[in-house]
C-alpha cells in the first residue's frame, strides 16, 4: 500500500489502516474471510394459548395492534400473526370500501380530504388513496403550486 499526501483528507484514515495491517498481518492459511450478515427478526410465533386469548379479547375490545405489540414487547407483525392464526376478523384501516362512492360524491361538491377523514374515521391520506384508486383527480392543496 502506498500512501500519498495529495489525498490529504484520506491520509490519516489510510495511515491508521496501514498501521492495523502491520500489527495483524494476514496469514496464508487463514482461508477465505467470512462475512456475517444480520439475521432477519422473525415474528414471535410462540405465544401461549392464554396470551393469544388475551390478545384476541383486547383487540376485539378496541385496542390497536401497535398498543398490543408494546404491551407484549413484540413487533406488530407478531400480533397480526396471532390474530390471523385464530381467524380473528381484522378491523379495516382506511376508508371503508362501501363508502368510497359516497366520499367521492362529497369530494366533488367541495368537501376537503380532512373533513372526509373525520367523517369516516380515517386520515385524509387514506381518503385520497381510496379516491385515486377509484380514478378521482385530487385537488392541489392550498398554498402548493403543483
Amino acid at each position: 500500500m502506498v500512501l500519498t499526501e495529495h489525498l490529504s483528507d484520506k491520509a490519516a484514515a489510510l495511515a491508521r489502516l496501514h498501521d492495523r495491517t502491520l500489527r495483524h498481518p494476514p496469514t496464508e492459511d487463514a482461508g477465505p474471510t467470512v462475512v456475517q450478515t444480520r439475521r432477519r427478526r422473525r415474528p414471535k410465533s410462540h405465544f401461549t394459548a392464554a396470551e393469544v386469548t388475551v390478545i384476541v379479547e383486547q383487540y376485539q375490545a378496541g385496542r390497536s395492534m401497535n398498543d398490543l405489540a408494546r404491551q407484549h414487547g413484540v413487533h406488530r407483525s407478531s400480533i397480526l400473526h396471532a390474530l390471523r392464526r385464530t381467524e380473528t376478523p381484522l378491523r379495516y384501516r382506511g376508508l371503508p370500501p362501501d363508502r368510497v362512492a359516497e366520499a367521492a360524491a362529497l369530494y366533488r361538491v367541495g368537501w376537503s380530504l380532512a373533513r372526509l377523514g373525520e367523517k369516516y374515521g380515517c386520515t385524509d391520506m387514506s381518503v385520497a388513496h381510496a379516491l385515486r384508486q377509484r380514478g378521482e383527480e385530487i385537488r392541489p392543496r392550498r398554498g402548493r403550486s403543483y
